[in-house]
């Protein structure tokens, strides 16, 4: 069970830093309308030039302690020991879930920089995954909105009643744009896999597990490979993304989607007349010969 306030240690040690809340991996996309979870980590990107400074505080003057990733939550992806990830102590602790733990990502390993443009979000989790760009709602005549003022409209929670930071401590939580952390992540993947196109067949096969599945995860959730959905992205991304992401989006398989009850019976009674219909003509052939 969370304590309100509960982040307001770290929120205080990065304010002493002069450095702002940026949320990164699961924690951001819940925000960005995928429905992704991690209960464990709270990642955070942290200017290359501080990283070091800022962990060594929670270390030496706090207590935390440096922890092995779960390599489960990340998609067994190797690159992600490279980022320090730091427990805290059991005083601490207490005021948050227990084992919870904290991840500092370096704008070197991701790809990001703190000083991009930001989106600002109402708080650290959101119980229901919401949408706060607009712009790339996938409304649509069987998709409903997914932002987060369309789902407060429809009566969805989306915040925790104890909210990360306390009135004392309020500083603004971020969270990457859409475009740009996709520029991140297919830079991260054409990094360690050049695209290139071998007689007309273009090819990649990356290790890049992690940046691979929030790819596809943001295609299928945002409805990207919809033409609608398709033209508003590819322009929002970097000129250098385009033709890699293009690729992703045309060989993009839609997973069958889960239907209503109502949508089943009128597929099932469709079937019958169909059905019905081929045995009638069979019916007639026969009569006439």
């Amino acid at each position: 069970m969370f304590d309100s306030g509960y982040f307001d240690q770290v929120a205080s040690v990065l304010a002493a830093h002069n450095h702002p809340i940026v949320l990164l991996e699961a924690l951001a996309l819940q925000f960005m309308g995928v429905p992704v979870v991690n209960d464990e980590n709270i990642d955070l990107l942290i200017r290359d030039e501080q990283r070091d400074d800022i962990v060594n505080e929670f270390v030496s003057k706090w207590g935390y302690e440096r922890v092995e990733h779960d390599l489960r939550l990340y998609m067994h992806d190797s690159y992600v020991v490279r980022v320090p990830r730091l427990q805290p102590p059991s005083s601490a602790a207490s005021t948050m879930i227990d084992g919870m733990c904290f991840c500092f990502w370096s704008e070197s390993d991701s790809r990001l920089s703190v000083d991009e443009d930001m989106i600002d979000v109402p708080d650290l989790y959101s119980l229901n995954s919401c949408l706060m760009e607009s712009w790339l709602d996938p409304v649509g005549p069987r998709q409903q909105s997914i932002t987060f003022a369309s789902k407060g409209q429809q009566g969805i929670p989306v915040l925790r009643r104890n909210r990360a930071l306390s009135r004392a401590c309020a500083q603004p939580i971020l969270i990457p744009t859409i475009p740009r952390l996709l520029d991140a992540l297919l830079d991260q993947i054409l990094a360690e896999e050049p695209f290139v196109e071998d007689d007309g067949t273009r090819k990649l096969i990356s290790k890049r597990r992690l940046s691979g599945y929030h790819v596809s995860n943001l295609i299928r959730y945002l409805r990207l490979a919809r033409p609608d959905q398709r033209e508003k992205i590819v322009l929002a991304v970097a000129a250098r993304n385009r033709a890699y992401l293009t690729f992703r989006l045309d060989r993009y398989v839609p997973k069958p989607t889960v239907r209503t009850v109502e949508e089943c019976i009128a597929a099932q009674n469709r079937e019958r007349m169909r059905k019905a219909k081929v045995v009638e003509s069979q019916m007639k052939a026969n009569d006439s010969n």
